[in-house]
């Protein structure tokens, strides 16, 4: 917290802007580190095939390992 106020206080003192964002679809975009398996989705369970899993190529919203992807 420290870091934020002398941050904040060096821009006003140089008349800076400052911006704020929020990605929300960030976590999305990254590649993963480790393999992560997923089975199917209810309702899109392959019929000739309903015990395959796949493995992810990116991350997937509300996984735990996302952040550190």
């Amino acid at each position: 917290m420290e870091s934020i106020r002398i941050f904040l206080a060096y821009v006003a003192h140089k008349l800076f802007s400052v911006f704020q964002m929020d990605v929300k679809t960030a976590f999305l975009h990254c590649s993963l580190k480790e393999d992560v398996y997923v089975c199917q989705p209810e309702g899109f369970i392959n019929a000739e095939h309903p015990s395959h899993v796949y493995k992810l190529k990116k991350a997937l919203y509300r996984l735990k390992k996302a952040p550190k992807a």
